[in-house]
């Protein structure tokens, strides 16, 4: 037999429900949100702002994830749906410090400010991505952990290359550095 019609229905109108909150929160509520937060510093400011297209891909997710869930979908399929909506999670939450990593942040703003040579010095966009190549690397590997996969060789390797480097590189680095 197929699935009762009337569940297909009410998991329809859950996602139909789900998308058109997602519309009026990320356009008229995270407005509201950002003006009310005017008295808290930037750095809370810019958190909020790198996370709001992230947040608003995550509700259309969510909504999808809800209307999956009143359906009567077998226990292992579910147990695929899950770790996929868990992937997902952790995939946003990573596109959202990506965001909140750029050049343009108030995290390397105040970095900025105390250096002699202020917004135009190379250090800035040299940490951005840096930490924004951390931010994607350890997203991978927690999306590979939580798809089963054995990412303790993968995290040995690099522990290996960054030593191989930092010894290439000492000079260099101890330069950078003392330019510092």
């Amino acid at each position: 037999m197929g699935l009762p019609w009337i569940d297909i229905g009410v998991a329809v109108l859950i996602f139909i429900l789900v998308f058109l909150f997602r519309k009026i929160f990320t356009k008229y509520l995270f407005r509201l949100i950002l003006r009310l937060t005017n008295r808290i510093p930037r750095i809370f400011r810019n958190i909020l702002t790198s996370f709001e297209k992230p947040l608003h891909f995550f509700i259309g997710i969510l909504g999808i994830y809800l209307a999956l869930l009143y359906l009567p979908i077998p226990w292992e399929n579910m147990q695929v749906i899950n770790t996929l909506y868990r992937s997902i999670i952790i995939i946003v939450l990573g596109w959202g410090f990506y965001n909140f990593a750029g050049t343009s942040s108030s995290l390397f703003y105040k970095i900025a400010k105390k250096m002699e040579d202020g917004k135009d010095s190379m250090l800035i966009p040299f940490l951005s991505r840096l930490l924004r190549f951390v931010i994607i690397a350890l997203t991978l590997t927690i999306v590979a952990f939580e798809l089963g996969y054995d990412v303790n060789g993968f995290i040995a390797g690099l522990g290996l290359g960054g030593l191989a480097f930092a010894l290439a590189a000492q000079d260099t680095l101890s330069n950078f550095i003392g330019g510092i």
